[in-house]
């Protein structure tokens, strides 16, 4: 809503009728009170900035308010503020600064939610506000003794009808107060507030005449009067019990239809909704508008706004106050047992983070001194449910840890929860889940993962599953996007059928050698290009046959050219027949051509007989006729025309397709990151299975849609793929440039230019295209990781591997079967069901282990049988498929690595990195990581390879220790880890257990730098001395350079240098190094 200022609002009117002043052209401001008008909204917003995150009681800032109406009376310096404060109407204050507060409660109401309670909001603020307006009325007319009338009765009754949204939400805010019942108080009363500004000027309108209006007053000393008759009148009068009675009374009568509406309903929501119904400054703004009628009683005015007054000042002090103790008395307040479960959880998260931490800070050599009992009190958190009140401990939340002795046996049996608790934790556990999905969702959209389209709709949907009890989000819901049944593949179809003839077959060229001339002639884009410059320079002379004053100058021009163009398309005509022969009829465009044709010679043959026949007026009509015929000679551009319209609706549809492409592989992702997250959202087994086995079902079918589209095609796959690799690598670009901007590397100019080549990249990824061709089986080959882009090992793979092609449905291997060899996908899609890949350890080692049903699907670019190969274990999942693929079997693959001995260690690095990044996202301190700030931090890393009871010592140089494969012991705690899993830092010596184990070792930074110190130092030295050299004006850029030999002499500092054939002398002395 916004507000026009016209010349009135600035200047002060000079008013002839003072009786229309502000019938509908108010002066709402004097000549300098705009200036006042803008400084407030100033303040304000400073003041809101400033104090956003202060507790500041609403009441207490209603306390200075009045102070201040006090002191102007009786102090000057006060007296020029508050006297602008009163000079401003009502009017302004409705239409400037009610909005405003209006908005503020409105924007923070979840829309879906309001949806679903739209039907109660009406109820409470149409039928709900009418019916207490009218109960007001009759209290007012019938037991107050004030002699009012009816009118003025339901004036009254409207004003004290109107709630406060802001008041009522801020006294909710912080507490365990349901978010329905939050919402359904703040939307009831912004409605309530609309409501009440109709009924108000209605009965305004009907009350008066149109032309006799009040003019409006100045406020002159109305906060003053209003204050002395509070604090006359407010011991023997409590006006606001009856409001509150009326407004009980309106609740009940509403309470059987609000009960089957919405969220349900029932008498703790309502007494809670009409006690949180808090009069505030919309009720008194509405009260100051009808208090300057002139057709009002100044006595009826005075005791109106004295009551109105009253009652917002009581809620205020009284309602906002004891609101929260309320909610407690009524059980609203009450915290869920799920919600304890969540708060346990998470405190014994924090505990052991703080744990870890200490076990490490206490190895630095600079806190050796530090006084840890203090800083382990210090660091105690507190869960803040367990308050000494409710008495909560965590055996009453948490039933697996509390035990029964079976008064039998003498045994502990195990608690177990009850149907209607496992209920309840199920469903706090899905709205834990759906909050976890929405913030997958913003992460991946601040990565570049997701369009800011495809995140508002996955957004929007996982909110409306949130007001649906006991619904996930499932792939389904968000199925639309990729269906492509609308009206442009209906009309693409048919254009389609129009422009290529399904009934057109392939034409083999004729054996005579002039036919396959015209063959290839016609096959031609040269002859389709002359085809179209035939019809365009046929479409002017069209144009001059309808201009009669034209046609009859140049009669006889246009009659020849005519003869021309006939010619010329029955010669087109004639090579479509010659090279096409019986298909030539087939084509929907070659009927047309010969209907042209025939129309055409028929008007020639007409044209000559008619001046033999001087009374055939028949005949010259029907030759007119034919001349509108050669209007279908235009028609030829439509095939253009629908050329393009196809190439238009096939990229609207390319753009859909591509669009749900990336909102499945966003879902995808998302339920991956809400997996990781199920042992943080739950403690309890049975909970955690239940959402292990949802989640699992819900990504195995998104799964599927993502290959049947990777399948289909494969073309707007590689597309969205390869947009979000080039994001992804200029985004990581983005990040390392302000490292090395903000740690002093680079100057800032050099960096904010460098930062705009960047951003100027990423910014033509608007524009990429929705299709790009999908790599050959070579290009797929080429980005294997383990394979490095070498050239020889490339050669050597393609020399050894063989094409296999499989129809649908077909195996390529069955779980518990010997691997083979390694199979590469080339196209097509996979399915993996079996058993979860136990990684080198026997299933049975683990606690509560057991076969786990594992189901996944598979795309081009998937290797297959990797790990199993390299450890010569059974294969652990069944493979169906229809696809291509490479395969290359296990004894070709030892002779790869016979042949190139690093080939296996490249191998078991690729696996590595790809078990630990995964390994990394599910550990709750990488969870804040991006997938590709994992893979960047695991970029340095190698693997190590551990025999059976052979030792591994954890020292400094580690930063995080990945157990790939197998299993291994901590040997000072006794604790077994079975692989993928983190190896804890407090850990500092290893042994292996199982007959193969890989670990997968980050080294620290400093390791890193020296591993690579050598040529770093050799070439920042040069640029270094260079660099000094040139501020020093030793150098210039043409003493330096390169010599035209293969012996370079260059100015450098003393260095080790570890190649062959350099020879170093030490000082600031010459180097001189031969190359080969």
């Amino acid at each position: 809503m916004g507000l026009f200022f016209s010349p009135r609002f600035i200047e002060p009117s000079a008013v002839q009728n003072e009786t229309d002043v502000h019938r509908f052209d108010p002066e709402i401001l004097e000549h300098k009170l705009p200036t006042f008008l803008f400084g407030i909204w100033l303040c304000g917003a400073l003041f809101r900035t400033i104090l956003k995150d202060e507790k500041i009681s609403y009441t207490a800032l209603l306390f200075i308010g009045i102070c201040l109406g006090l002191l102007g009376d009786s102090i000057h310096s006060v007296t020029d503020f508050t006297s602008n404060l009163r000079k401003i109407c009502p009017v302004l204050l409705i239409r400037v600064f009610t909005p405003v507060l209006i908005f503020n409660v409105a924007y923070e109401m979840g829309p879906h939610m309001f949806w679903k309670s739209c039907c109660q909001v009406a109820l409470l603020s149409v039928p709900g506000f009418l019916l207490s307006c009218a109960l007001t009325a009759v209290l007012a007319v019938k037991v107050f003794n004030y002699s009012w009338n009816w009118q003025f009765g339901f004036l009254f009754g409207a004003i004290m009808s109107s709630t406060d949204p802001i008041m009522s939400v801020a006294a909710q805010k912080n507490t365990g107060i349901s978010k329905h019942l939050i919402l359904l108080v703040a939307a009831e009363g912004v409605f309530n507030d609309a409501t009440s500004v109709i009924v108000v000027e209605l009965i305004k309108m009907m009350s008066s005449n149109a032309t006799n209006w009040a003019e409006w007053c100045r406020m002159s000393g109305i906060v003053s009067v209003t204050v002395l008759g509070l604090f006359i009148d407010t011991k023997t009068y409590s006006p606001g019990i009856e409001a509150f009675l009326v407004r009980l009374l309106a609740v009940v009568i509403l309470s059987p239809l609000l009960s089957h509406v919405g969220y349900g309903f029932n008498w703790r929501w309502g007494a809670f909704i009409v006690w949180s119904g808090m009069r505030g400054i919309f009720t008194l703004i509405i009260a100051l508008a009808a208090f300057q009628e002139e057709h009002i009683a100044t006595d009826a005015k005075n005791k109106m706004f004295l009551h109105v007054a009253a009652v917002v000042l009581i809620t205020m002090c009284i309602n906002s106050t004891t609101v929260k103790k309320l909610a407690n008395i009524l059980g609203l307040n009450e915290i869920s047992a799920s919600k304890r479960m969540a708060m346990y959880s998470a405190v014994q998260h924090i505990r052991e983070s703080q744990f870890n931490t200490l076990a490490i800070l206490k190895m630095d050599r600079f806190l050796a001194d530090a006084n840890w009992p203090m800083v382990e009190n210090a660091a105690i958190i507190e869960d803040p449910y367990e308050t000494t009140e409710n008495n909560v401990k965590s055996e009453e939340l948490f039933p697996q840890y509390g035990f029964t002795l079976c008064p039998d046996c003498q045994k502990e049996v195990p608690n177990l929860p009850s149907p209607q608790e496992i209920e309840d934790m199920m469903e706090e556990a899905r709205l834990r889940i759906l909050k976890a999905q929405k913030t997958s969702y913003w992460r991946q959209y601040n990565n570049g993962m997701l369009s800011r389209k495809a995140t508002r709709i996955l957004v929007n949907t996982s909110e409306i599953c949130m007001v649906k009890v006991g619904k996930f989000m499932d792939i389904k819901d968000v199925g639309q996007y990729w269906e492509a049944k609308d009206i442009f593949v209906v009309l693409k179809q048919q254009l389609q059928c129009w422009m290529y003839n399904i009934k057109e077959q392939h034409v083999e060229p004729s054996e005579v050698k002039i036919l396959k001339m015209i063959h290839r002639l016609v096959h031609s884009e040269d002859f389709e290009f002359a085809t179209y410059i035939l019809t365009l320079m046929n479409t002017f002379p069209l144009i001059l046959d309808f201009i009669p004053p034209l046609y009859r100058l140049y009669e006889e021009e246009l009659q020849l050219l005519n003869y021309s163009f006939l010619v010329l398309y029955i010669l087109e005509a004639l090579l479509k027949v010659l090279a096409l022969r019986k298909a030539y009829i087939l084509q929907h465009w070659n009927k047309l051509d010969i209907f042209i044709v025939l129309t055409g010679i028929t008007e020639v043959i007409l044209a000559h007989i008619a001046p033999s026949y001087n009374t055939a007026v028949l005949l010259i009509k029907i030759m007119r006729i034919f001349r509108y015929f050669r209007l279908l000679r235009a028609l030829r551009h439509s095939k253009i025309v629908i050329s393009k319209l196809v190439y238009i609706l096939n990229k609207q549809i390319n753009k859909r397709l591509s669009f749900g492409y990336e909102i499945t592989k966003g879902f995808v992702i998302g339920e991956e990151f809400v997996k990781n997250l199920i042992d943080q959202i739950s403690d309890q087994k049975i909970i955690s299975q239940k959402l292990q086995t949802i989640i699992e079902i819900h990504k195995q079918d998104a799964m599927k849609e993502l290959g049947l589209l990777e399948r289909d095609y494969p073309e707007l796959a590689t597309s969205v793929n390869t947009r979000q690799a080039i994001w992804t690598v200029q985004k990581n670009a983005l990040e390392t440039l302000k490292i090395l901007t903000s740690g002093g590397f680079i100057d800032h100019r050099e960096g904010a230019k460098l930062e705009k080549i960047m951003q100027l990249k990423i910014r033509e990824l608007t524009s990429f295209s929705t299709t790009i061709l999908p790599p050959t089986a070579e290009d797929i080959l080429c980005n294997v990781p383990w394979l490095e882009k070498a050239e020889d090992h490339i050669n050597y793979i393609k020399s050894i591997a063989d094409h296999v092609t499989f129809d649908y449905g077909d195996t390529i291997c069955v779980e518990g079967q010997m691997p083979n060899g390694i199979r590469l996908i080339l196209s097509g899609l996979v399915k993996l069901h079996g058993s979860n890949p136990v990684f080198g350890h026997r299933k049975d080692s683990k606690m509560g282990g057991g076969n786990i049903p594992f189901s996944d699907y598979r795309g081009s670019g998937a290797i297959l049988g990797d790990i199993n190969c390299l450890t010569q274990q059974p294969m652990e999942v069944t493979i169906t498929c229809e696809t291509l693929v490479w395969f290359i079997s296990i004894n070709a693959l030892n002779e790869a690595f016979l042949e190139f001995p690093s080939l296996e260690h490249k191998l078991w690095l690729s696996v590595g990195i790809r078990i630990a990044a995964n390994t990394l996202k599910k550990n709750i301190a990488y969870q804040s990581w991006t997938y590709n700030k994992i893979c960047s931090w695991i970029a340095k890393a190698y693997v190590e390879d551990l025999d059976i009871n052979q030792k591994f010592d954890i020292d400094g140089n580690i930063e995080d220790l990945v157990l790939i494969y197998g299993s291994v012991e901590d040997c000072q705690r006794q604790v077994v880890y079975y692989a993928p899993c983190i190896i804890p830092k407090l850990s500092h010596q290893i042994q292996a257990t199982a007959n193969i184990t890989k670990i997968l070792i980050v080294p620290s930074v400093a390791k890193k730098d020296i591993e690579s110190s050598a040529n770093e130092q050799i070439d920042s030295a040069t640029c270094l001395q260079h660099s000094a050299a040139r501020r020093k004006g030793k150098y210039s850029r043409s003493h330096i350079r390169v010599a035209p030999s293969d012996n370079l002499t260059v100015p450098r500092v003393s260095v080790s240098c570890r190649q062959e054939g350099q020879k170093v002398i030490c000082g600031n002395q010459r180097t001189e190094a031969t190359t080969k």
